[in-house]
Order: structure tokens, then C-alpha cells, then sequence
């Protein structure tokens, strides 16, 4: 386990520091993944995501989180019909996913790249705080590894990487720069999640 009981060592990091530098950035909508995950939301049809498509393409938006492919069925087969969408009426929207730091979704991903017929963006999603690893019993070099190796494997058929944390303002700066490593070793994106 990495957590430090040292006393000296912060819970949580502040954020807030001047010390972060002005870095460009750009507006990835998440809401066809992310925003209909609760279990009190009701899903909404493809006819009315591909309406909220259109949304974001009149606001301008420069990249769209369709879904997280590992899941499969129903949700799976939309997300593809909804990449098609994007790609055949706004290309210059970046086609998203999410896939998590496992071979599973890593498959899923390359499979759904595969039937929407190109490279897509897949956000590669990893737990990076304290907590996360204790209530997982995961190690940092377990983590760090994990992220390196899907990052290289989606790069590897083409696919376009952001790495991303969860928790990332609960976590340690020090690991946060292990695990985006993999991103800057191959001038990835980074995301920053809460």
C-alpha cells in the first residue's frame, strides 16, 4: 500500500497554488457519457443524442465523450451510431471515449475505433488518490504501470490517448506526475477529473 502516515504529508494538495502555468485548453462534452450514468436518469434516445450533438456543435464544442465502450450492449451500439453521426455531419469534432486500465475496455476500444472506421480519442482512465488506492489495494508502481502499458497499446493501433485521474484534486502531485509520464513521454493530453 502507498499511503503515508507520515503526519507531515498533506491529505490533500492545494490546488490553489500559483504555481500552475496558463496551459491552452478545450471544451469536451461529456454529457452523453458521464451525464446519463445515474441510475435515476433516464437514457436518452439515440434520436434525442444525436439532437444533443447537433447542441454542441452549434456551441461550439471541440470534442465529445460518446461513451465508455467496456460496457457494451445497447450503449455500445449507440455510441457507434453516434460517432458516425459527428463524423459524417461535424468532423472537426474529436470522437471520445472512456476506457478504463483494463484489457477488457482497452479491447472494447479498439473495437469500437474499429466500426466507427478510424482513430477516435480514448480518455484512459485511472483512481490516483490516496484513498482510491487503499480502498483498492492498489500500489502506485501497480497504477503507474497499468496506465503506461494501455496507453502504449491504444497508441500502438492508432489511437489518440488522454490520460486522465480520477480524484485528481485528492491526489499527491508527486504521483500525479508518475502516472501522466506515459502522456508526456508521448506528447498525450492530460484531463484533470474530479
Amino acid at each position: 500500500m502507498a499511503v503515508s502516515s507520515s503526519p507531515a504529508a498533506p491529505a490533500v494538495h492545494r490546488w490553489s497554488a500559483p504555481t500552475l502555468r496558463q496551459r491552452r485548453f478545450r471544451l469536451l462534452d461529456t454529457t452523453l457519457r458521464d451525464g446519463v450514468q445515474a441510475p435515476h436518469i433516464r437514457q436518452p434516445t439515440l434520436a434525442e443524442k444525436l439532437r444533443i450533438i447537433d447542441f454542441d456543435a452549434v456551441l461550439g464544442i471541440a470534442a465529445i465523450d460518446l461513451c465508455l465502450p467496456g460496457v457494451g450492449g445497447q450503449y455500445f451500439a449507440e455510441g457507434v451510431e453516434c460517432a458516425r453521426y459527428v463524423r459524417a455531419r461535424y468532423p472537426a469534432i474529436d470522437v471520445v471515449v472512456l476506457a478504463r486500465t483494463l484489457a477488457s475496455d482497452i479491447d472494447a476500444t479498439l473495437d469500437f475505433a474499429s466500426q466507427i472506421g478510424g482513430p477516435l480519442s480514448a480518455i484512459l482512465f485511472r483512481g490516483s488518490s490516496d484513498l482510491r488506492l487503499a480502498a483498492e489495494d492498489w500500489s502506485e508502481d501497480q497504477i503507474v504501470a497499468d496506465m503506461r502499458r494501455c496507453a502504449a497499446r491504444l497508441t500502438a493501433h492508432g489511437q489518440r490517448v488522454i490520460c486522465a485521474t480520477e480524484d485528481t484534486t485528492r491526489s499527491r502531485p508527486q504521483l500525479l506526475t508518475r502516472l501522466f509520464a506515459p502522456a508526456l513521454d508521448i506528447s498525450l493530453e492530460l484531463a484533470l477529473a474530479e
